[in-house]
């Protein structure tokens, strides 16, 4: 503030601090580093994608967020702060993946390419049901 006590004038110290507060702008103006984004496909053997996937993604400072992936078997998480995360892939008829401590760093992106296997489906049907009672005493017949 040295320079604004030694001008002379309102106009000038006006004409200062304008051009200060234009000096000061671009630093203001910097954008704020976003976190790093985690984005990745979930593919069988062959190569071909596996759409409707339930993925979570839990972390020490994100907590637990779920996402399921594209018909193109594309899944993505995006702004989360550095650290480990652990996900895990589940979809009926395939064997779930877990994949834990994928370390994440400020501004970086982590591409992940998910290999899912088939498993065959465990299906238990239970019919249970109530016998009625009979009377062999009676010899109507009902309609």
């Amino acid at each position: 503030m040295y320079i604004l006590k030694n001008i002379k004038g309102g106009k000038m110290k006006k004409v200062v601090i304008l051009l200060l507060a234009v000096a000061m702008l671009p630093v203001l103006s910097f954008p704020q580093i976003k976190g790093g984004d985690i984005y990745g496909t979930v593919v069988l053997s062959d190569g071909s994608k596996i759409p409707g996937v339930m993925i979570t993604l839990t972390g020490e400072l994100v907590g637990k967020k779920t996402t399921i992936s594209s018909e193109k078997g594309n899944f993505r998480f995006i702004s989360l702060p550095p650290g480990k995360y652990d996900l895990r892939f589940e979809l009926d008829g395939f064997k779930t993946v877990n994949q834990k401590g994928v370390e994440l760093s400020l501004g970086k992106s982590v591409t992940l390419n998910v290999l899912m296997e088939t498993t065959t489906l465990k299906e238990e049907v239970t019919v249970s049901g109530k016998v009625g009672v009979i009377d062999t005493r009676k010899t109507q017949v009902g309609v």
